[in-house]
């Protein structure tokens, strides 16, 4: 069989791009398009690499390792240990998964546009049939989200959130962003972000000046006890902010309550941050009350 290179390297990254895509589904994480269209590049490039020159097994193993390691990374990012191993033992077991399916059908039926060598595929098939599998296994997938998605996990949908501090509480409405993937770095917990007057009442005169006007604070180190600071990134670019751990953040939709202790409330100042929602929440929120990280109420 003849080889052509790019063919290799397009087919390994249409392969990578949604072996990722799958994993970032099984992890519930949010990823940017362009980090798993990176990573793909980088895995497709290691493909036509070691299938162009053979090599020891072992060298094999162990690069085959890193390359998997290192795209993960690339993909989803390093925010905590568990959260990194998570990701790329999920990315593993996909990719295990595929292989075994691809090293049946190689075996089992021997097709002629089928060849693996080095445990890397080759498939030889058209570019226009390739972009049409591309777009059938896209709608698929996006389909297959949107079934499995829980009702409650929508941007339309109308949360009401009550936020608990020092024996007091105050309720807003919140909206539900899904790109929202803010997390402590530290404690890999996930970040609300709350308004200031909303949470004012709940603060003592101290934390008031604090979340006030955190911008004109001469010491940022110098913070009560209870505040840290969060890294956002947004559009406009990147910023600190003053967080605090609320003693419960109780999340009320359609029938359903969720009640959490484990987030960072990251106070912002309405005039800074051009929006029209108080309580921005975090869809790990929702999420994890299907892992136990979160309290089902009723």
């Amino acid at each position: 069989m003849t080889i052509y290179l790019d063919i290799l390297f397009v087919t390994n990254l249409w392969i990578n791009y949604f072996l990722l895509l799958i994993t970032a589904q099984l992890v519930q994480s949010v990823c940017k398009t362009w980090k798993i269209l990176l990573s793909s590049v980088v895995g497709s490039l290691y493909c036509v690499l070691f299938f162009s020159f053979s090599s020891p097994p072992f060298l094999s193993v162990v690069c085959k390792l890193l390359s998997g390691v290192l795209m993960a990374f690339l993909a989803f990012g390093y925010k905590s240990f568990k959260r990194f191993l998570r990701c790329t033992v999920t990315f593993f077991i996909v990719s295990f998964l595929f292989g075994g399916i691809l090293y049946g059908i190689y075996f089992l039926f021997r097709p002629r546009v089928l060849f693996i060598r080095n445990s890397i595929p080759y498939i030889r098939v058209s570019p226009i049939l390739m972009i049409l599998c591309s777009a059938a296994v896209y709608v698929f997938l996006v389909g297959f989200q949107r079934l499995t998605r829980p009702p409650v996990l929508s941007p339309k949908t109308a949360y009401e959130v009550q936020i608990t501090y020092r024996k007091k509480s105050v309720v807003s409405p919140g909206f539900l962003d899904t790109g929202n993937a803010l997390r402590d770095v530290f404690t890999d917990t996930p970040v609300v972000l709350c308004a200031y007057p909303v949470i004012r009442d709940l603060l003592s005169e101290q934390e008031q000046v604090v979340f006030g006007d955190f911008s004109a604070l001469t010491d940022p180190l110098g913070l009560p006890e209870k505040i840290r600071l969060v890294s956002v990134h947004t559009v406009g670019g990147s910023s600190l902010l003053p967080a605090f751990i609320p003693e419960e953040l109780e999340i009320r939709v359609q029938e359903k309550h969720f009640s959490t202790d484990r987030v960072l409330i990251a106070v912002y100042n309405p005039q800074s941050y051009h929006t029209d929602h108080s309580v921005i929440l975090n869809p790990q929120l929702i999420l994890s009350e299907k892992r136990g990280g979160i309290t089902h109420v009723s």
